[in-house]
């Protein structure tokens, strides 16, 4: 980890050549793609616009998009080059996580120009801040890639989503961590501004001043979560029939109705991955699919929990092994059950129901607001870590991360939106997904970005209160005694040097 931070700008940019060598031999992958990857790539221009208009930074919305562009290339390129053709999961996959592809870049991409703001020179700010962003941004990516682990393993028809998200998300870290230093280096200039104040500040402070009071009213929003819940439709999870096994070339699974495209013989869905664990897909007889044993959507969510269960476990252990601490994990794992919140919400209000899909698509939010917990603690332990105060560190890590996260959830958030107001066309993601994923980003991230450094303030201080405690019941220092008494007598005084020099 130490000698990752410590890589001079030299070595990042010829890792970057390296990896950008292999984005443009995935180029014929990404052209085989072609209107079937047309989603993805409406997805990203949404992105980079919503960057350009937040930013209002041509040269930083150049590196963010470039970045993004090579990871959907690599992303296309394994998959091609494993075999994994472009079907439902994998299209629903790259539609959902091009958002996630701006978190690491713009996360560099802040340590950067914060340190342009300076005056110091391009390389200095380039070195220091990329050297600053590396520990979060490897810390962050693993743990969105321990969410879908599990899901990579044992997922079943949700393998092919795992495997697409996980390239996806460890292409994004290695651009981010190479391709983007350089090209900020190049592009971006040193220009000496007055330091903007934080935004977020004041609602930090009061957060972490007023810590009962932030913390209630977070346990009165996870009482309304369930509330919501219970007021769900959830007959998107019994309308199952027998899935099917699609042999040969023809995708996995095809949901929604069918129909034959024109010129050709193939049955293509006309709202594929409205649900790609439970919905019948409608093949003509001698497409290729033969039906496989039906099965209860109810079990297969147990299923599903199961998955999430173990995802849960690895993602504790490498935010540990991360941070380097026990509670700070938990503290991170709080922002879980928001991610349920908002999507939760946004199903009632529209009345669409739950399906299996909606779930799985659930663990994008998740992803990001474990990664924005991490990047969060991370900037807190370096600013402790320099002489900060525990409420100090807090405020000034929940205002320093504020931009990079807000971009990131907007980038999402637009690349959505088409799917989310059904103006998709035959896209890959439905719109209750779209909507469920929007909402779970939103909650999660306000929650995340307010209850991480209260959390994190409440533990380190009942910790600074409880190791003075301790200290003040250590029993005085104990005086050894010799076990026979000395006899002053037999002990030779020295006189003063002054009564010496008269005797």
């Amino acid at each position: 980890m130490s000698a990752l931070t410590r890589l001079s700008l030299t070595g990042r940019s010829l890792i970057g050549l390296g990896v950008a060598a292999l984005a443009v031999a995935c180029l014929p992958a990404v052209q085989a793609a072609g209107g079937r990857a047309q989603e993805a790539g409406l997805g990203l221009g949404l992105a980079v616009l919503a960057i350009l208009l937040f930013t209002l930074s041509l040269w930083s919305t150049v590196v963010t998009a470039v970045t993004m562009a090579l990871s959907l290339a690599i992303t296309l390129g394994v998959l091609h080059a494993t075999g994994l053709s472009l079907t439902v999961p994998t299209l629903g996959a790259l539609g959902i996580v091009v958002g996630r592809l701006t978190a690491d870049s713009l996360l560099v991409l802040e340590g950067i120009t914060r340190r342009l703001a300076t005056g110091v020179s391009a390389r200095q700010a380039v070195q220091d801040g990329a050297g600053e962003a590396t520990r979060a941004v490897l810390a962050s990516g693993c743990a969105t890639a321990a969410v879908f682990l599990p899901f990579l393993v044992f997922g079943g028809v949700l393998r092919p989503f795992a495997i697409t998200v996980v390239v996806a998300v460890a292409a994004s870290l290695v651009l981010s961590l190479t391709v983007v230093p350089a090209l900020a280096y190049w592009f971006l200039k040193s220009r000496k501004q007055p330091a903007a104040p934080g935004r977020t500040a004041p609602v930090l402070r009061f957060a972490t001043r007023h810590r009962l009071v932030t913390m209630a009213v977070a346990v009165g929003v996870l009482a309304a979560t369930g509330f919501l819940l219970a007021r769900v439709r959830t007959d998107g999870l019994d309308d199952v029939s027998a899935p099917l096994e699609v042999v040969g070339k023809a995708p996995a699974l095809i949901s929604g109705p069918s129909r034959q495209a024109p010129g050709s013989d193939k049955m293509t869905g006309v709202s594929a991955f409205s649900d790609p664990v439970v919905d019948a897909p409608r093949v003509r007889a001698g497409a290729g699919a033969r039906a496989a044993a039906p099965s209860s959507g109810r079990d297969r969510l147990a299923d599903l929990g199961m998955l999430a269960l173990a995802a849960l476990i690895l993602l504790f252990a490498i935010m540990v092994a991360g941070l380097d601490s026990l509670v700070q994990p938990l503290i991170a794992l709080v922002s879980l059950p928001f991610a349920a919140t908002g999507a939760a919400g946004a199903l009632v209000l529209t009345g669409a129901p739950l399906s299996l899909s909606t779930v799985a698509g659930l663990l994008l939010p998740a992803g990001i607001g474990i990664s924005t917990a991490i990047v969060l603690l991370d900037l807190i332990n370096q600013y402790r870590g320099r002489g900060m105060g525990i409420r100090a560190a807090a405020v000034e890590a929940g205002s320093r991360r504020l931009q990079p996260v807000l971009l990131t959830v907007m980038a999402t958030i637009c690349a959505l939106l088409p799917a989310a107001l059904g103006q998709s066309g035959d896209g890959f993601i439905s719109t209750p997904l779209a909507l469920a994923v929007i909402g779970g980003l939103v909650s999660s991230t306000v929650f995340t970005l307010v209850l991480v450094p209260t959390l994190y303030t409440s533990a380190e201080t009942l910790k600074r209160r409880v190791r003075r405690r301790r200290a003040r019941r250590r029993p005085a220092a104990v005086v050894h005694w010799p076990e026979r008494d000395l006899d002053v007598r037999s002990v030779p005084m020295a006189l003063p040097a002054s009564r010496r020099s008269h005797g």
